[in-house]
């Protein structure tokens, strides 16, 4: 079979598929909405790229493709078709023409065809001539091929490179860590020039096309090719699903029974069960990384910016914290045979999260330490904040916990949306949300009209407040709630 005749045959089994779905009521007032938005985007993009100036589209270029790449990494989505490779082998093809195919078809989606459309106007509002048209052509292809094959190396990375072999995986985090830091030292000196914004304006502006058409073409080859090793190297592996930061049996045996207690050896399967989350992981790395980049680099800093920072990174998981019991699914009568009390296993997945939670922090109130910030100077400005942030764990502790186990609901792993909707998910943050914006009033006039010992004081009996509550009352209520719902509990997570 030819690559033309196995590319024919996708395209025919994607048209069958988009029949079974979807209407041809629904296709066609989809495709009426769309093309109406790209009209109205196009007559905009257009009017700002022709008044803008070339280091504005620089700019603007540069947090497009940060913000697609993050969003691609984050959603498994970058808007480009893809086709499951291990599924064509039983076509005698290489893999080389299979990976070529994957990557032609690729631009075949609504988005990307739109894109198209819509760099193409706003490419002829602002050049003269006809050559930057027939440039941006080549340019796109580039751009796409390469934002597609960045997001395919991380996620390959973060949630299959147990699958990969030792040399591989080694090869494709080392090229990641060359990526992270290249990026990090060139927006830190403020050097525009080897940066995607700058090659893909001056391409799609007609300035000095061909030569930065070259450069481009020259690293996104480098991307592809890393790609094509690492998927290659996947595919023949014969493993399928995500497998996220895999270690060896013999390793996770000897940290789960790093000085092994009930309690303890429970807490970290907890621990274990929120890193192999797939959303839970990714908000983690985002919420420390971003937290972390952001301050430190824009140097900002104040008391109302890092606890604004520490509320925005609790809620993250806070529709995760709101259904405890919904991401073990079928495994919840496991806590009803083992031999420890029963309300011990959300406890420890609460604590759990709430490490996973500390380690954001920890990332926001880093560069604080690292060098002088204003706002974090005094013992007072540090303990009201490490207050509030314990507030707020413990805020999301409690009320997490009662709606777990009055509304358990199961999370599909592998889904992006699964468990979002359960009233713990919308309720747990807002009831976190209205609760610290009202401990802020009190907060800032104790440290304003207190003594540094007395606002010490007041803000650490609150934390440990909530703690007693959390410890002494909501404990044995969780214990007499699964015990006497336990049937109910069952039924409703195992789907029976």
């Amino acid at each position: 079979m030819t690559t033309f005749l196995l590319m024919r045959l996708l395209l025919k089994d994607r048209w069958r598929k988009l029949q079974l779905q979807y209407g041809w009521a629904a296709r066609l007032s989809t495709c009426l909405v769309l093309g109406i938005g790209a009209w109205m985007l196009a007559s905009v993009a257009a009017r700002l790229v022709r008044d803008a100036s070339q280091e504005q589209i620089v700019d603007v270029l540069n947090t497009l493709i940060a913000a697609w790449v993050i969003a691609g990494v984050l959603t498994g989505k970058d808007l480009t078709w893809h086709t499951r490779l291990e599924r064509l082998l039983v076509f005698r093809l290489s893999f080389l023409r299979l990976y070529a195919s994957a990557l032609i078809l690729g631009f075949l989606t609504f988005p990307m065809l739109l894109c198209f459309c819509l760099l193409e106007i706003s490419v002829a509002e602002r050049s003269a001539g006809h050559g930057a048209m027939l440039f941006a052509l080549p340019g796109f292809a580039l751009l796409v091929c390469g934002v597609r094959a960045m997001i395919s190396l991380v996620r390959t990375a973060l949630f299959r490179a147990g699958a990969l072999s030792r040399p591989v995986r080694y090869i494709l985090w080392i090229l990641i860590a060359c990526l992270i830091a290249s990026a990090v030292v060139l927006g830190v000196y403020h050097i525009a020039g080897p940066l995607p914004g700058y090659q893909f304006s001056s391409i799609f502006l007609g300035v000095q096309p061909l030569e930065h058409l070259a450069l481009t073409l020259v690293v996104v080859g480098l991307l592809i090719a890393a790609d094509y090793v690492a998927q290659r190297d996947l595919v023949y592996s014969g493993i399928a699903g995500p497998l996220g930061l895999r270690v060896s049996r013999k390793g996770a045996g000897k940290f789960l029974l790093l000085r092994p207690s009930p309690s303890r050896v429970l807490w970290l399967i907890s621990l274990l069960g929120w890193f192999r989350n797939r959303n839970a992981l990714l908000l983690l790395i985002w919420g420390a990384l971003y937290g972390f980049g952001y301050t430190y680099f824009t140097k900002a800093g104040s008391q109302i910016y890092f606890a604004a920072f520490c509320w925005m990174v609790l809620i993250f998981h806070s529709y995760l914290r709101g259904n405890i019991l919904g991401v073990d699914n079928k495994g919840v009568w496991l806590y009803y045979v083992l031999p420890f009390p029963i309300e011990n296993a959300v406890r420890a997945k609460n604590s759990a999260l709430s490490f996973v939670q500390a380690i954001m922090i920890g990332g926001v109130l880093l560069p604080a330490v690292l060098r002088a910030t204003p706002g974090m100077t005094t013992a007072v400005d540090w303990i009201g904040i490490l207050s509030f942030a314990a507030c707020g764990v413990l805020l999301g502790e409690i009320f997490g916990s009662i709606f777990s186990v009055l509304h358990p609901e199961p999370i599909e792993r592998t889904s992006m949306y699964s468990g979002g909707t359960t009233p713990g998910a919308f309720l747990v943050p807002l009831l976190q949300t209205a609760i610290l914006a009202v401990l802020l009033v009190p907060a800032a006039a104790a440290r304003r009209n207190l003594s540094p010992l007395t606002a010490v004081v007041a803000f650490a009996s609150v934390p440990v407040l909530l703690w007693a509550v959390r410890t002494v009352l909501l404990r044995s209520w969780v214990r007499n709630r699964m015990v006497s719902e336990s049937e109910s509990i069952q039924l409703k997570l195992m789907g029976s």
